[in-house]
């Protein structure tokens, strides 16, 4: 979800198309950066909501959720085109 919610991922300045950075050429962080962006979204999709979620009954009382008589919910998720550009 983070991947469709989040309207950027651009950790740093130079990620955008924007850059003014001088290093940004010769830049060996931004890789690094990326790659640790990647991870970290790749962890995220092997966690669903319901993972999240669980059945924590303060968890649910905190998002108003009904504990015990919950209807499951189907949820598309639509990802984004493949020509997407990715750094």
């Amino acid at each position: 979800m983070v991947r469709q919610l989040e309207p950027s991922h651009a950790l740093v300045e130079c990620f955008g198309t924007q850059s003014h950075c001088v290093l940004d050429p010769a830049c060996q962080l931004k890789g690094a950066l990326d790659s640790a962006l990647q991870a970290f979204l790749a962890a995220l999709d092997r966690v669903s909501l319901a993972d999240l979620v669980g059945s924590d009954a303060r968890l649910h009382a905190a998002l108003g959720l009904q504990a015990a008589a919950r209807a499951t919910v189907p949820i598309t998720i639509v990802h984004p085109p493949a020509d997407r550009e990715r750094r």
